[in-house]
């Protein structure tokens, strides 16, 4: 992977001089973390819409190379719960629109056949990929839906069909 210092000394000293994020990671062997994310939508009234989660597949440690639907690393999670309380102080700062929130999960090391644990790590306040991704499947499964309900489970009309209703 290409990197924009030469070496340790030239980062800390332009750490030092513009300042930076230092991001942690949990304390787990790589092969038992998960990286879902959640993209939920802000309404003009406070109310929160989940439009999907997700799972990120990552080809080395750190790099995002695909994902697959829904996210299954946090099983039996209410996403609700976190869109709903991340959204609630979203709106009350103004922010309204799509939103993705990016997590972490990983083993509970105090009790590993617990529920997994998860640290959110990344908030998009703008209609990323993978949201779009995510409309874009609803729009495809909708659409299928809508024609096989008004084929009555028969054969699907053609699109011209359907539009020329």
């Amino acid at each position: 992977m290409p990197s924009l210092f030469r070496n340790w000394n030239e980062y800390m000293a332009s750490f030092c001089r513009v300042g930076g994020i230092i991001e942690a990671a949990p304390t787990c062997l790589s092969h038992q973390m998960a990286s879902p994310s959640i993209s939920f939508v802000i309404n003009p009234d406070g109310t929160v819409s989940i439009l999907g989660s997700m799972d990120k597949i990552t080809a080395r440690p750190y790099v995002n190379s695909g994902c697959f639907f829904p996210q299954t690393s946090l099983p039996s999670m209410n996403m609700m719960t976190i869109c709903k309380s991340i959204g609630d102080v979203l709106y009350t700062k103004g922010v309204m629109g799509h939103v993705t929130v990016d997590l972490v999960s990983f083993p509970d090391p105090t009790s590993p056949q617990a529920h997994p644990l998860f640290w959110a790590i990344d908030l998009n306040c703008s209609l990323t990929d993978y949201a779009s991704a995510c409309l874009f499947f609803d729009f495809l499964m909708v659409s299928f839906i809508y024609l096989t309900t008004i084929s009555g489970g028969q054969t699907r009309p053609s699109i011209r069909q359907v539009y020329n209703q």
